[in-house]
C-alpha cells in the first residue's frame, strides 16, 4: 500500500504531539491532585484543628473569667470579668458551631465527627453550669457558686478539656497519616511523570529518526547535497558529479538522477543533429558555390547561344529570303515551262 510523505509526516508529528498531551495531561492531574490534597490539608485538617485551638482558648478564658469573678470583690473589676465572661461564652458558641460545620462536609472520617460531637455534647452540659455560675456570683451567693464550681464546674471543665485534647491528638495523628500517605503519593506521581517524560523523550526520539529517515528517503540525499545539485544542474552542469550520491532509485535524487541522463541524453542527440546539420549545411554551401559557378558558366553559354541565335535568326532570314527568290524564279521558270509546253503541243498540232 502506498503511504504519501505528507501523511507519513502528518503522521510522526501527530504521535509527537499526542505524547506531549499526555504527558501534560498527567502531569496537569497530579498537580491537580497535589493541589487538592493541599487545599484539603489547608481548609480542611488544618482549618479544624485552628478553629479547635481558638475554641480551647476560649475555653480556657472562660474559666479564667469564672474564677476571676470568684476572687475579686471590686465592683468595677467584677463588672469587667463578667462581660468578659459573656464575651468567652460567645466565643465558644460559636467556635463549636464553626467545628461541628466544618466536619460536616464530605471526606471527613467518622471517628472525627464523633470526637466533634463528644465536644459539643460536653460543651451543652458546660455552658448552663458556667452560667448558673455566674449568676450565683452576681447575686452574691458565692459560698453556693463555689460548690457549684466544684461539683459540677472544674469537672466539666477538665471533661471538656479532655474531649478537645483527644480531638487534637486524633487530628494530629490523621495530619502525620496524611502527610505521609501525601508524600508517598507524591513520589509514586514524581515516578510516572519521570517515566513519562522518558517515554515521551523516547518517542520523540524515535519519530524524529523516522522522520530523518523519512525525508532522507524520499529526498534521497541530504537537503544541501540536493540544493548544490540542482544548481549545478540549474547553471548546465549534466555531469554525474551533480548526483548527490547513491539515492533510492524511487527518491527525488533518484528521479532527478534520472532526468539528468534523459536531458543528457537528448542534449547529446541535439548535438549529434545539430552536427549533422552544420555538416549539411557546409555541404549545401558547396553546393551552392559551385551551382552560382556553374550558372555563371551557363549564363556565358547561354549568351554565346544567344548570339549564335541572333547570327542564325539573320542566316535564316536571309535564306528565306533566297529561298523566297528562288521561289520566284522557280515560277517563273514554270510559267515559261507552261508556255513551252503549250508551244510543244501547237507544234506537235502541227
Amino acid at each position: 500500500m502506498f503511504v504519501t510523505f505528507r501523511f507519513r509526516l502528518l503522521g510522526i508529528l501527530v504521535g509527537i504531539n499526542i505524547s506531549v498531551l499526555l504527558l501534560g495531561g498527567a502531569a496537569y492531574y497530579f498537580l491537580g491532585d497535589v493541589n487538592n490534597r493541599l487545599e484539603n490539608l489547608t481548609q480542611g485538617i488544618y482549618a479544624r484543628l485552628e478553629i479547635t485551638n481558638h475554641l480551647r482558648e476560649a475555653a480556657d478564658a472562660r474559666a479564667i473569667s469564672v474564677r476571676n469573678l470568684a476572687l475579686l470583690t471590686d465592683p468595677a473589676s467584677r463588672a469587667q470579668q463578667v462581660r468578659d465572661f459573656e464575651q468567652r461564652q460567645a466565643e465558644t458558641r460559636q467556635a463549636i458551631e464553626a467545628l461541628k460545620a466544618a466536619v460536616a462536609v464530605a471526606g471527613v472520617p467518622a471517628e472525627v465527627k464523633s470526637k466533634v460531637a463528644a465536644i459539643a455534647g460536653v460543651e451543652e452540659r458546660y455552658r448552663p453550669v458556667a452560667d448558673t455560675i455566674v449568676q450565683l456570683l452576681k447575686d452574691g451567693k458565692h459560698d453556693e457558686a463555689l460548690s457549684q464550681i466544684e461539683r459540677v464546674c472544674s469537672p466539666t471543665l477538665r471533661e471538656l478539656t479532655a474531649a478537645i485534647t483527644e480531638y487534637m491528638t486524633v487530628t494530629e495523628q490523621r495530619t502525620k497519616e496524611y502527610v505521609k500517605d501525601t508524600e508517598s503519593t507524591t513520589h509514586w506521581q514524581r515516578s510516572v511523570l519521570l517515566g513519562a517524560a522518558i517515554a515521551a523523550a523516547l518517542l520523540a526520539g524515535i519519530l524524529g529518526t523516522l522522520l530523518r529517515r523519512n525525508i532522507r528517503a524520499t529526498l534521497g540525499a541530504e537537503p544541501e547535497e540536493l540544493k548544490a545539485s540542482l544548481g549545478l544542474m540549474a547553471e548546465g552542469d549534466l555531469s554525474e558529479a551533480t548526483a548527490a550520491g547513491s539515492s533510492d532509485h524511487d527518491s527525488l535524487c533518484g528521479a532527478m538522477a534520472r532526468m539528468r541522463q534523459r536531458v543528457g541524453s537528448i542534449v547529446r542527440q541535439v548535438r549529434a543533429s545539430s552536427d549533422s546539420i552544420a555538416t549539411g549545411s557546409t555541404q549545401i554551401a558547396i553546393g551552392n558555390a559551385d551551382l552560382s559557378q556553374r550558372t555563371e558558366e551557363q549564363a556565358g553559354s547561354l549568351q554565346q547561344t544567344a548570339a549564335t541565335l541572333v547570327q542564325l535568326s539573320s542566316t535564316v532570314r536571309n535564306n528565306a529570303e533566297g529561298a523566297k527568290q528562288a521561289n520566284q524564279l522557280a515560277q517563273g521558270a514554270a510559267d515559261v515551262a507552261s508556255q513551252g509546253g503549250e508551244v510543244v503541243g501547237q507544234v506537235v498540232a502541227t
